[in-house]
């Protein structure tokens, strides 16, 4: 189910970059520092109006401003001067309700139903639950794990031993850690659609709400985003280690590899995800809302 269009929208992920991108597109362009100007004398009044300036985030407020449909007035009246300024500007959010607005009237976007067939360059729409990155959480509670074991000042025999690997074994986790969030964006996991698919959804971290994602995981959220990917049932997966140097180890080794980490003798650590199979659908959302 989707929210109405007549609903408030509470975004916790907005691009706003690709919300601008689509708007022009729509409009056929988006007028700039336009001034629109009407004017009519009624008892020495004047009433001047003028397009609202929508200002763009920092990366692009030195280039231009947007004018949309809202309005500016200026009100003159009478001998002693009396004047009313007013002005109404599109924040973030509303300028992407407008959009997602034309684009349902368009029939652009497409609900992910039951019946939905997926297909690269769909915008689609769905709600879905989401989670955190599981290799991430995997990785990063080893690493927490191994940094409390060696804070621990234990002196028996096992213990010795036992904080002695984890001293060996931080470094590199931690190394590892990083590199799964290398560069500017980052994977999150949705739980399965009607359709069957699962939806891995890519974030760019500066349009985050909130960059802990502490309001965005474990809630149910639309999402609306463009289908990138789409891998069927019958063959193909998503990696989770694309972005580091492990996408070239092949996956007999990987699984071998992250099972001796999970199984360890003397730690117990949880299960590493690192691939999703088919059917699945990779998303490069516009806008994660409730």
């Amino acid at each position: 189910m989707t929210k109405d269009d007549s609903e408030f929208i509470i975004p916790v992920y907005l691009n706003q970059r690709i919300v601008f991108d689509l708007l022009a597109m729509l409009q056929d362009g988006i007028s700039t520092v336009t001034r629109v100007t009407t004017s009519e004398e009624s008892k020495k009044k004047d009433d001047q109006r003028y397009g609202a300036a929508f200002g763009l985030s920092q990366a692009l407020s030195g280039l231009f401003k947007i004018d949309l449909a809202g309005n500016r007035a200026r009100i003159s009246e009478g001998s002693k001067g009396f004047e009313k300024s007013e002005e109404k500007i599109h924040t973030p959010a509303s300028l992407f309700q407008k959009v997602r607005s034309l684009l349902k009237e368009k029939s652009k976007i497409v609900t992910a139903n039951e019946n939905y067939q997926p297909v690269s360059g769909h915008l689609v729409e769905f709600s879905t639950s989401l989670k955190r990155n599981p290799l991430i959480q995997s990785i990063d509670t080893m690493v927490e794990t191994l940094e409390l074991i060696v804070a621990f000042d234990l002196k028996d025999k096992e213990s010795e031993k036992l904080r002695a690997r984890a001293q060996k074994q931080k470094g590199p986790m931690r190394s590892f850690s990083q590199q799964l969030r290398a560069g500017n964006t980052i994977d999150i996991i949705g739980s399965t659609l009607p359709s069957g698919h699962k939806p891995v959804i890519t974030l760019e971290e500066e349009f985050l709400n909130d960059p802990t994602m502490a309001d965005l995981v474990e809630g149910q959220f639309i999402t609306l985003g463009k289908v990138i990917r789409v891998i069927p049932d019958s063959g193909g997966s998503f990696s989770l280690l694309r972005k580091t140097v492990l996408s070239a180890v092949k996956a007999e080794t990987l699984a071998e590899m992250f099972s001796n980490l999970s199984n360890a003798k003397t730690l117990q650590f949880p299960e590493i995800v690192w691939e999703f199979k088919g059917p699945l659908i990779h998303v490069l959302p516009v806008a994660i809302f409730s």
